[in-house]
């Protein structure tokens, strides 16, 4: 294979692997207060919040919109 068609399949492995831990979807109310929580002892550093696992499941963009747009 072309070296620039390995790298796109590497990529395509990795973004299945990354999508499969992801959650999609409505988010509950424990959710919430997960994310409540962690915004309030680390404030709004998103990719942090998204290394530490604050949400499991859950992305940075995902913690952002949800707290952005419906808690805050």
């Amino acid at each position: 294979q072309p070296p620039h068609l390995q790298v796109k399949s590497l990529y395509g492995d990795l973004c299945s692997t990354a999508a499969a831990s992801r959650r999609i979807g409505g988010w509950s109310p424990a959710e919430d207060l997960l994310l409540l929580q962690a915004v309030a002892q680390h404030g709004k550093q998103w990719t942090l919040l998204q290394q530490q696992q604050a949400v499991p499941g859950r992305t940075g963009r995902q913690m952002k919109d949800r707290f952005m747009y419906c808690l805050d």
